[in-house]
Order: C-alpha cells, then structure tokens, then sequence
C-alpha cells in the first residue's frame, strides 16, 4: 500500500538479470467503521478504520458515554423501631449508584402486661410491657403483695411414749408459721411374748414397748434336759482305718455321745494285667483290693516274641544303585531281616546338537532313568560367515572410525578401527610444527595428538577455552606412545582451595612426562590489592603447597610444570624482609622519587617569598 515493488526480465537462456523496472505503490483501501472499545454509562468508547488490504490504522474516532439507566428502588437497609432505614437506585446497565434516601424509624408497637415477678404475702411482684417488633421495655409497673392465708392444725412435733408433741396452723402459699400448741405425752404400750426353755436354757416373758422399744422380763421356766436318740455313723469304717458313730439329742440336736468302728480288712480281686507284653518286652500283671483298689501282689507276663511279614521293598534299584528291602514284625513293626536288590541298566536316548560358527557340533546320550550322559560324534565348527565391512562411525581429526561386518549364520558383529586423520600442524616463527587440541572438564582421548606430534617431531598445544597448555618435544617423546586422556578446568566460584581466587584441575590420564616442560597460561586478570602479591601454588593430595614461580602479564598468569593436578591463584602479605631484589630496588627508586619531588616544592616556596619581598 505504501512501498513500490519491482519487476525484471531475465535471459531466457542463461538466466542473467537484463532489465529491472518499479511498480507504483496500491494506496490504502479503507474499511467500515470497526468498534475497538465499546462505549459505557460513563465512559467514552472508540472506533476505527484500517486498510483492508495491508491493516494498517487510517482513522480513530470516540463514541460518546451512554449515561445511567436508575432502576426501582431497593431498600439497603431495614428501618426498626427507633433507628432510619436507607434506599438506592442504581444503574440496570453498570450496576453503579444513582441516587440514596431514608426511610423512618417505625416506633414501638406495645404488648399486653407480662408479669416479671409473682408477688408473695409479704413482698410485691411486677410486671412490664414490651415492643412485639424489637422486643424492647416500654412500660414497667408493681405488682401488690398477697397477704398469708391460715391453713388447718397440724402435726409440728410428734408426742412420744414419755415427752409431749406440738400442732401448729401454716401459710398455704408462703409456709410460713401462723399459730403451735402442745400435744400430751403418749404412755408406754407393753406388748408380751412368751420364749419356751430348751434342753439346757430356761423360759420366760419379754414385755416390749410398741412405740419405743422399752421392755422388762418375767415368768421364768426350768430347762428340759436333753433326749437321747439312736447310734448315727459319722464317719465308715475303710479296709485299713477305724470309723465312728454317735447319739444326739432328739430335741436340740446336741451330741451327747461318741464311740469307735471296727477297719473292715482288704478283699482281693483277680489278676489284672497292668502292662501288655510285647515281641522283645516282658508285661506285668496284679491283684488289688475291690473295696479301695489298693494294690496287694504284682506278677510278669513273657514276651511274647516277633512276627515276621512278607518282604518289602524300602528303596527301588536304579540305573546306579542298588535297591534294598526288608521284613518287619507284623505285631510291633521292628525291623527283622534286610537283603540288596540289584541295579537296573540304562534307558539312553540321543540327542544331536549341530555345529555352530564357534562351537563343534555332537551327540549327548542321555539316560531317561538316572538322568546319567555321554557325548561323541563329535563334527568341527563351521566358523563365521562374514560380510563387507561397513563404517559405522567415520574417522575425524585425532578420533579413530570404527568398521563393522556380520556373520550371516549367528549375527556376531567383529569391529575393527579406522585409523584417525592426521592433525595438520601450525609452523611457528621458529619452524617447528605445533599439534593444536581443545579439551573440556569432560576427559579426551588425546593418544593419536601426541603420537602424531611425536612421530613428526613437533610440539602440542591444548586449549580449553582461554586457558592454553603448551608441551615442549621432551614432554611429547615421554606421552607419545601411551593411550592417554586430558581434561582441564578453571573454577573462580565454589572453590576447595582456601582464600584461592581461581582454581586450576588438570588431569592427564595415561602417562607423565617429568623429564619435558608443560608451559601453562591462565587468563588472571583481578587487581592485586594493595600490600598483597599473587602467586600460583601447585596443591598436592595431601594440602602442601609449592610455588610455580608464575609470572602475571598482558591479564594471564604463567608458569611451567612437569606434571598436573590442581593449582591455586592466591593473594599474600607482602612478607617483611622477604622482597626480591627487584621489588626493593623498586621501594628505593620510589623513596628517591618522593625526596626530590619535596625538594622541588621547597625550591619553589623559598622564589615565591623572595619575590613578595622584592615587591614590598
């Protein structure tokens, strides 16, 4: 709508661009007014046109506010009895408030009187009405007292058979008492009962009060004496102890006399076996006495001796093994004669197994009773029938390939290595060759980089990110032909190394090269703090530190090893008496410095006093 295109002609046969023209732009094509935002009570709305072709915005316009729309009226709150109420409209379209009003207050609506307190005899009640809407008080009055009302005479204080009672008259509403007179005592009333004598005890009458208990005896009568009954056994005579007997008295049941029985004496019962004679045990038999079982006389009983049953197999003969069988006692099951049975011979069944590509093939002979076996007809393996070799991974730059093929019989894959590609080295200023690798904190295979840079006589330089390790031709010679890996990794957080400001881990897996050189650069570019210097430390396994020596420069840190593991960047006090000759040789030089910059300030303040004088 708003831009030009292009158009051009191109060679029919070669294709060549050979002439190029513009194309005017279309110009917008409006569309119908669109709502963007649609108009409320009280808020404007908007609309808008946009070209139908490209969409761009043409023209904006506002709709007006629609206004509120009141409603009925809706109480908001309830009126009561001394308190307003409130109503509203608000608007049907937005639901917002119009406009508000009272409503009045009802007033009380009295009840009938409701009596608060029951008036006594002695004391007023009252009683009050209240509003039947809210349930307020709205009138209070009293209530006049009763006055007693006397009741008939009653029982105050029972009399008894010796001191007078009491009657008095009470309120019957309240209770309380009006009026008491007395009441004469009672008099004893004795009723008699007559106790008759006993074989030993005398009778006589007993005279008891009804109402209180009092009482007095009288009329005594002799004792009986006792009545003497019949023998009674009180305990049977047995076979070996004496029993007894006695006489009562027919009356009070007393005992009035004791004499002895005469033991009876056992009575003998036939012989009982008591224990049963088996084949190889005597038994035992005896007599006893039939009155109390005691036993009298005790006898044996023969044994009796085995009977033996037909023979029974106790375990079957196998292809292996003889079998065995028996003869017990057919009354007590021991066992009374053994005898062997013979072995059976072999059941064998054969079984081919064919050759494969690795294994001879055979026949296993196997025994279908005793599970027993034997092999021969021994046919020699057939060995691998192979196909092309296939690259199943390509070789790169310092990483052997891999090439496998199968065997068309049992699957076996063979893999052999594809050699890796030759680095192509760097020459330096100097001309020697330099073999260069980068490395992670993940371990790399580095073995055909240093036996490459060692069969061409060259140096090698790793890199891991902007840390760079350069290993002279004596360190490449001692790693060359070994299979080794190399990882590196800087750290600056998280460090294992105390008050270190950067950790350096380099593991070479594989091989070491104490007789060559490893030149190390570290980026290391944190200012030194006043007072302090840097070091780089090596940290062995068991925490000892020794200085590398390194130099800081150009924001790296330098320092040749002959060996890796963990090294530490680390701020120290500037020790006392410990400069190098160069650090003290700088401190002299400055000292001098600050001298002759104090005699040139003194030099220049002496020329200006003289020439304030010569003005003067």
């Amino acid at each position: 709508c708003t831009e030009k295109g292009s158009k051009h002609k191109v060679c029919t046969v070669c294709g060549e661009e050979v002439e190029v023209a513009e194309i005017d732009a279309l110009g917008h094509t409006a569309s119908e007014w669109v709502t963007t935002k649609e108009p409320a009570c009280t808020e404007k709305g908007s609309k808008h046109k946009v070209c139908t072709v490209c969409g761009e915005e043409l023209e904006v316009t506002e709709i007006d506010a629609l206004g509120h729309t009141a409603g009925e009226w809706v109480t908001t709150k309830e009126p009561t009895c001394t308190e307003k109420g409130s109503k509203h409209k608000v608007c049907t379209v937005c639901g917002e408030e119009v406009e508000v009003a009272e409503i009045d207050a009802l007033g009380h609506t009295a009840s009938d009187w409701v009596t608060t307190k029951e008036p006594a005899c002695t004391e007023k009640g009252s009683k009050h009405k209240v509003c039947t809407v809210c349930g307020e008080e709205v009138e209070v009055a009293d209530i006049d007292a009763l006055g007693h009302t006397a009741g008939v005479w009653s029982v105050k204080t029972e009399p008894t058979c010796t001191e007078k009672g009491s009657d008095h008259i009470v309120c019957t509403i309240c209770g309380q008492e009006l009026e008491v007179k007395d009441v004469d005592a009672l008099g004893h009333d004795y009723q008699a009962v007559v106790t008759d004598p006993t074989c030993t005890e005398k009778g006589y009458t007993t005279h008891t009060c009804s109402r209180c208990d009092d009482s007095y005896v009288d009329t005594y009568v002799d004792a009986l004496g006792h009545t003497e009954g019949e023998w009674i056994v009180t305990k049977e005579p047995t076979c070996t102890e004496k029993g007894s007997k006695h006489k009562v008295c027919s009356v009070c049941g007393e005992e009035v006399e004791v004499a002895d029985i005469d033991a009876l004496g056992h009575t003998a019962s036939d012989w009982v076996t008591t224990k049963e004679p088996t084949c190889t045990e005597k038994g035992s038999k005896h007599k006893v006495c039939s009155v109390c079982g005691e036993e009298l006389e005790v006898a044996d009983i023969d044994a009796l001796g085995h009977t033996a049953g037909d023979w029974v197999t106790t375990k079957e003969p196998t292809c292996t093994e003889k079998g065995s069988k028996h003869k017990v006692c057919t009354v007590c099951g021991e066992e009374v004669e053994v005898e062997e049975i013979d072995t059976i011979d072999h059941d064998y069944n054969a079984v081919v197994t064919d050759p494969t590509c690795t294994e001879r093939g055979y026949t296993t002979h196997t025994c279908s009773l005793c599970g027993g076996s034997y092999v021969d007809s021994y046919v020699d393996a057939l060995g691998h029938d192979f196909g092309e070799w296939i690259v199943t991974k390509e070789a790169e730059v310092g990483v052997k390939g891999e090439e496998t093929r199968t065997c068309a019989r049992c699957g076996e894959i063979e893999t052999r290595p594809i050699a890796a590609l030759p680095y192509v080295p760097t020459i330096n200023g100097d001309g020697e060759k330099i073999y260069a690798e980068t490395v992670t904190e993940e371990a790399k295979d580095v073995t055909e980089l240093f036996a490459q840079a060692k069969e061409e006589k060259g140096s090698v330089e790793v890199k891991a990110e902007e840390l760079t390790i350069v290993f002279d031709n004596n360190a490449v010679n001692a790693i060359g032909d070994s299979n080794v890996s190399l990882s590196a990794k800087i750290s600056t957080e998280n460090l294992t190394v105390p008050n270190a400001e950067l950790v350096l881990e380099v593991t070479l897996i594989g091989a070491t090269f104490e007789n060559g050189e490893a030149k190390v650069s570290i980026p290391f570019e944190k200012v030194v703090p006043q007072g302090k210097v840097a070091k780089v430390y090596y940290i062995a396994d068991d925490g000892t530190r020794t200085d590398m020596k390194a130099t800081f420069a150009d924001g790296k840190a330098t320092f040749v090893t002959n060996h890796f593991s963990t090294y530490a960047v680390i701020f120290e006090d500037i020790p006392v008496g410990g400069l190098s000759g160069g650090a003290i040789a700088g401190i002299v030089i400055s000292f001098v410095i600050v001298l002759a910059l104090i005699g040139l300030l003194v030099y220049d303040i002496i020329n200006d006093k003289k020439k304030l004088n010569k003005k003067a």
